[in-house]
């Protein structure tokens, strides 16, 4: 391997100047393990150009992802680079290369949340997520609304499933002007206030169960509604970026908005690689004719 390695640095894809390159691995487990984010990682936290490079199999699979940093005739090898921490390491212990820890600390909470969203965690992928969001990190921004926009659209339709689900077995759905009240109360989705609003009835007239009902549908309304205004905020960003289009459409279908759903979503196809002037016309314009929503 070390051979292999130090044959490769001698070719074009080694940079001769800097003398320092990362090979990574590209292979199959190693992918599979999310080798993507040592690929690309460097490229957005490294504060001066850092070469890396995708790589063949290094041998040691159950221990991906596996890089070597290649330095002038010394290679090192490392095992087990699944997170941004490890990352930085690599770059400024042995590679000496400085790392814009902004970058650093909100690719690392972003690549925690998209965890806890495969796990299906969506209360912690949408706090991580809102932590990465504060660090202010610009260059991450539309990725991680993204990201928080997919994680509240799952947590409301878990409330609406939940809401409805009681509502049918109580054979009773509270109106649209009723769950709205409770809209107030989770400005921050502050739950405490919510219930305690319900237990000085605020509205009267509801038992326990038709309660339940109401706290689980206004809920549900209001993460569809900071759903989309975090893709609205995502596409705004970055235009050409066709997953916040998804999710701007799955939003407003949530929300009973189904003929601007449609129109996002047919243009959710077209926009991913166009062109920014394009993309960013053609949301203007599907957009400023939508109803104005609220940052929540």
């Amino acid at each position: 391997m070390r051979r292999l390695l130090l044959l490769l640095a001698t070719t074009k894809a080694y940079d001769p100047i800097k003398k320092k390159t990362l090979f990574v691995c590209s292979n199959k487990w190693c992918r599979e393990r999310h080798a993507a984010l040592v690929l690309g990682a460097p490229l957005a936290i490294a504060k001066q150009p850092v070469d890396v490079q995708p790589h063949a199999c290094f041998g040691r699979c159950a221990e991906g992802p596996n890089c070597a940093a290649v330095v002038g005739e010394d290679v090192l090898e490392f095992h087990g680079v699944s997170s941004v921490e490890k990352i930085t390491h690599i770059l400024r212990n042995h590679l000496d290369i400085d790392v814009d820890d902004k970058a650093a600390k909100c690719l690392e909470l972003h690549r925690l949340a998209e965890a806890a969203h495969r796990r299906k965690d969506y209360d912690l992928a949408l706090r991580l997520y809102s932590d990465a969001l504060h660090t202010r990190h610009g260059p991450q921004r539309a990725p991680v609304l993204t990201g928080r926009a997919g994680s509240r659209l799952m947590l409301a339709k878990e409330r609406r499933k939940r809401g409805l689900t009681v509502a049918r077995k109580a054979k009773a759905v509270p109106s649209l002007a009723v769950r709205r009240v409770l809209l107030h109360a989770l400005g921050t989705f502050d739950v405490p206030a919510a219930a305690a609003l319900l237990a000085l009835d605020a509205i009267p007239s509801l038992d326990a169960t038709a309660s339940r009902v109401v706290f689980e549908l206004a809920s549900a309304e209001f993460l569809a509604r900071g759903a989309l205004a975090d893709a609205a905020a995502a596409a705004a960003a970055l235009p050409a970026y066709g997953l916040a289009w998804r999710r701007l459409g799955e939003a407003l279908e949530l929300l009973g908005r189904s003929q601007e759903a449609e129109r996002f979503a047919a243009a959710a196809a077209t926009v991913s690689g166009d062109r920014k002037e394009r993309a960013r016309e053609l949301f203007d314009r599907l957009w400023g004719s939508s109803p104005a929503v609220p940052a929540v």
